[in-house]
């Protein structure tokens, strides 16, 4: 008895319903564009599977046992990922029509490990500040208030420094205000503005706190590079840094 060959993704969609047909069409679209999207690991294939038609460059043959409406092909186009991984994609769009400029595999490989290496970096610094009480958000605000003159900042300020919304920093310092590390102060030349000042527990804390943080990002961080590598990050990062607060001033004027 002759073996059946392997049913292919795209045949076992042309076995759906046209509605649902048209759900994995729009499921497979987004998950061609994010590399992250959990459906695109279905899609990703190192090569079509054993038994699939083959992939041409022009229109690609209806299923013989599709659905009545509209036509599902039976491979889509094939193309490298942004990872050199190989995957299909659902979409209806011509072939010749311009793919994402992806990242290179050198590329995304760095942009990745900068990705892992920042989130891992926070999370193990936050969770060494709970055990004085503290969240990294508190310690930087902490840390600028403590250099600001007087101890203190204007609102609008402190949040261009944290780099976060008026409306979440506002919330945060309230928070601050409960552990008596910071209070609020009106300007006295604008009724509108308010300072956050550090108090005296708040100054206690971070010099209590600032010589562990500082081992701490020395450990996990500037001791696993060289200096020459410590430096090119500075000379690297010094350009984004640069781009992002552009763009960020463009979006509030």
């Amino acid at each position: 008895m002759e073996k059946p060959a392997p049913t292919t993704f795209a045949t076992a969609v042309a076995k759906f319903t046209p509605a649902a047909t048209a759900t994995v069409r729009r499921l497979s679209n987004v998950a061609a564009l994010c590399p992250f999207c959990y459906f695109s690991l279905i899609l990703r294939t190192a090569s079509p599977a054993p038994g699939a038609l083959p992939v041409t460059r022009g229109k690609f043959p209806p299923v013989a046992d599709a659905p009545s409406g509209r036509a599902v092909h039976a491979d889509p186009p094939v193309r490298t990922g942004p990872v050199g991984y190989r995957f299909t994609s659902m979409s209806t769009a011509e072939p010749d029509n311009l793919d994402p400029n992806w990242l290179t595999a050198g590329e995304q490989r760095a942009w990745r490990m900068h990705l892992a290496a920042h989130k891992l970096l926070e999370h193990r610094l936050d969770r060494e500040l709970q055990e004085f009480g503290l969240s990294l958000n508190d310690y930087e605000i902490l840390v600028n208030l403590s250099e600001s003159p007087l101890h203190r900042m204007r609102m609008s300020d402190l949040a261009d420094a944290t780099i976060q919304s008026r409306s979440r920093l506002s919330h945060q310092i309230a928070r601050m205000e409960a552990a008596s590390l910071v209070t609020r102060e009106s300007c006295p030349d604008d009724r509108r503005g308010t300072f956050a000042v550090l108090t005296e527990h708040g100054w206690d804390t971070i010099q209590r706190v600032a010589p562990m943080h500082v081992a701490n990002v020395r450990y996990h961080f500037i001791d696993r590079l060289t200096p020459e590598l410590v430096k090119a990050l500075d000379v690297a990062y010094t350009p984004v840094v640069a781009h992002l607060l552009r763009l960020r001033a463009e979006e509030r004027t």
